[in-house]
């Protein structure tokens, strides 16, 4: 198994996502990446499998961002390729930048949002109420809720972006005006302020594991 065989790192597969985790690299020192990233190329030749080079990549974890990109060279059997190093990376879903500062991801769900509302305006007049809550439910919570867990300490100003457009949603499944209270917005759709919902998730996620 390929999380056996890795020495220097901590292998977590999924279907479309795979990572491997190492501790204690720098920009100078990257010897452990370099000697399990041969185990796993070899893995994949002894399988038939291909090694897509165009989607690997890696994150180093920096206080700054404005240091240089760097990349990895790796000397395979007639093959010599580089591990270029990303400064944000999709992975299973979350957006993950080298400060954990979670700006990338935030903007991220901020459009994945953006289109859906123009779907629900557009139909707010062709919906009756009831389906247009299930939409708001269905399709525009999880886009919140997702990982919410581990996004949340992101900037004040980044989350109360977060916090406009999860507003705009419930007025537009209510279809009342945009003045409206958002008290009363929320208490019509049975919601949480989003500030108050993260902070749900995070107490709940808490109490379960610790």
């Amino acid at each position: 198994d390929l999380s056996g065989n890795c020495k220097q790192s901590i292998a977590y597969l999924f279907a479309d996502d795979s990572a491997l985790y190492f501790n204690n690299v720098t920009r100078g020192s990257f010897a452990t990446i370099v000697e399990d990233m041969k185990i796993v190329y070899e893995w994949f030749r002894i399988n038939k499998l291909s090694f897509n080079v165009a989607k690997t990549s890696f994150i180093i974890f920096d206080r700054s961002c404005d240091l240089e990109k760097i990349a990895i060279p790796l000397a395979m059997e007639n093959e010599y390729f580089n591990i270029d190093e990303t400064k944000s990376q999709k992975y299973l879903g979350l957006m993950i930048d080298s400060q954990l500062k979670f700006h990338d991801h935030i903007d991220f769900v901020k459009s994945k949002v953006a289109k859906r509302i123009g779907a629900m305006y557009r139909s707010k007049n062709l919906l009756p109420l009831k389906y247009r809550k299930m939409f708001a439910n269905a399709l525009m919570l999880p886009q919140f809720d997702y990982l919410d867990v581990i996004w949340c300490r992101a900037g004040k100003t980044k989350l109360n972006a977060l916090d406009i457009l999860y507003k705009k949603v419930a007025k537009i499944a209510l279809n009342v005006d945009m003045r409206e209270s958002s008290q009363n917005v929320y208490r019509e759709m049975k919601w949480l302020p989003l500030h108050l919902r993260r902070q749900l998730h995070l107490s709940t996620y808490m109490y379960k594991n610790y």
